[in-house]
């Protein structure tokens, strides 16, 4: 994993804080600028690779949303289409994969 996500920690940390807060959430989402979404998508992609272990209730949440997990962790799909993928549903795609950006964000801090 890069220093993406280390870069947009904050953003991600932001994410989680409001996780019950649908409406800022996508408030967050809509205002987020290209690489915040592209760290979400190292994320999703990294989940798709195996690179990040997943709990099986996380696996189960992010099986039924494999499609939209797909699309965002597409290196060629615009980031409109990100962003619409993480907005729908009331950002239920994001609630999954949120604590796994989190755990991953804890590991690589530690690490150094």
């Amino acid at each position: 994993m890069s220093c993406l996500v280390l870069q947009h920690a904050e953003f991600i940390k932001r994410l989680a804080e409001n996780k019950k807060n649908k409406r800022e959430i996508n408030r967050l989402i809509k205002n987020s600028r290209a690489n915040e979404i592209n760290s979400l998508s190292e994320v999703a992609s990294n989940i798709l690779n195996g690179a990040l272990a997943c709990t099986r209730y996380r696996k189960n949440i992010l099986k039924k949303n494999l499609r939209g997990l797909r699309v965002l962790g597409d290196k060629k799909t615009r980031n409109t289409s990100k962003k619409r993928v993480l907005m729908r549903g009331g950002g239920i795609l994001l609630s999954a994969l949120i604590p796994v950006a989190i755990g991953a964000l804890t590991r690589l801090l530690t690490k150094k």
